[in-house]
């Protein structure tokens, strides 16, 4: 509509992309804090489960 002779003016197409970035990093964060929390449970199970399995 804006190539009409006679006609001028501007638009802006909204993004989301900081919206959708700031998501996607939350997630990835959630998701990294998971992991290592796991990885640390699973460390722990293994010195846990090494020490009782000798005491037995």
């Amino acid at each position: 509509m804006l190539e009409i002779p006679g006609i001028s003016g501007s638009y802006e197409v909204p993004t989301q992309r900081e919206g959708t970035l700031a998501a996607i990093a939350t997630i990835i964060g959630i998701v990294g804090g998971a992991m290592a929390l796991a990885e640390q449970i699973r460390k722990w199970y293994q010195e846990w489960h090494k020490s009782h399995l000798y005491h037995c």
